[in-house]
């Protein structure tokens, strides 16, 4: 949770279904902090942002705190990660992130903003998964799955074949797959955007990918919570499109 130290949050109007978005400047402040600003809108009239996808976590050792608005905010080492890789990738991007876009300290809020959570994830332009840093395996196999010329994907040999297939197991066996209020943020996000430290991956080059590696998934693959996940926005977007159909005939 988000711990706010001489910080003061605006209330929201209520009455507009407003939420808050984040903005991440690309300079980091004097002592080393990422550096941020809030703004208020109507969830109705919002414009263009991402909304965040992640695990909170529970580790603060050695976190600095972010600024918003110029005021210290304390938060949890896995969304500083994702903020020190947003200033980069994401810098003028309106964000999302309920640590940061909700006052945690006010019940009555995060209950208001909790009715709202359909319509934040559905209303963004792209969901972002975060999906954490540090191994090398799966910055290499984000690499080389990414494709923008739809070529299909060919493993190098045996060995290349057998580490990238290692490198898929440990993605899809990350704890944030298991995270319950995942179920709503991947089904309803229009795009789905996977972030692995500085190496970005489309949801489904993910599994066009997997699929050409791996045409016989093993159960480590096929019983993950991530494939489940895979399986009903599969089911959604195909019921989306059977009621497309229906209407326009």
């Amino acid at each position: 949770m988000s711990t706010a130290t001489g910080f003061a949050y605006t209330p929201l109007d209520r009455n507009d279904d407003s939420i808050r978005l984040l903005q991440v400047s690309p300079t980091l402040s004097p002592n080393g902090n990422v550096v941020c600003s809030l703004q208020h809108v109507s969830v109705k009239s919002c414009g263009h942002y991402y909304a965040l996808s992640y695990i909170w976590g529970e580790d603060y050792v050695d976190v600095q705190p972010v600024l918003v608005d110029g005021e210290p905010v304390k938060i949890t080492k896995n969304l500083e990660s994702f903020l020190q890789h947003a200033r980069v990738s994401f810098s003028g991007t309106m964000l999302w992130i309920d640590a940061l876009c909700v006052d945690q300290q006010s019940i009555e809020e995060r209950n208001h903003q909790v009715l709202l959570m359909r319509k934040i994830y559905a209303g963004a332009r792209k969901v972002i998964v975060w999906l954490g840093y540090g191994d090398i395996a799966i910055s290499q196999l984000f690499c080389r799955l990414y494709r923008t010329d739809g070529s299909p994907f060919v493993a190098g040999g045996p060995q290349d074949y057998q580490e990238l297939l290692e490198a898929v197991v440990v993605v899809v066996s990350f704890r944030y797959w298991s995270r319950l209020w995942i179920i709503q943020e991947l089904l309803l996000g229009k795009s789905i955007q996977l972030v692995y430290g500085h190496d970005n991956l489309a949801w489904d080059d993910l599994w066009l990918g997997v699929e050409e590696l791996v045409p016989n998934l093993p159960q480590t693959i096929k019983g993950s919570a991530a494939q489940k996940h895979r399986e009903q926005r599969a089911i959604l977007k195909s019921s989306k499109e059977r009621a497309l159909e229906t209407s326009v005939s």
